[in-house]
């Protein structure tokens, strides 16, 4: 039982790291076509618990507006 937990952690927590990771790319590309210098490329602790944290919820709102 204790086995199957950590994977499903694991397997829950791959797509949200996943999805920081593609963030921080969308902003990149964002800041490069609007020719605005990207200088900061280090997200602070709280920017990225805020998305960590935020993404289940759009996600459980995404499937309740499907449903």
């Amino acid at each position: 039982m204790t086995v199957v937990l950590v994977l499903i952690v694991l397997a829950l927590t791959v797509p949200q790291v996943w999805g920081v990771l593609r963030l921080r790319n969308i902003q990149k590309a964002l800041a490069i076509s609007t020719n605005n210098v990207y200088v900061d490329n280090q997200w602070t602790f709280g920017q990225v618990v805020a998305v960590v944290l935020f993404a289940p919820v759009f996600t459980e709102v995404g499937y309740l507006w499907i449903e």
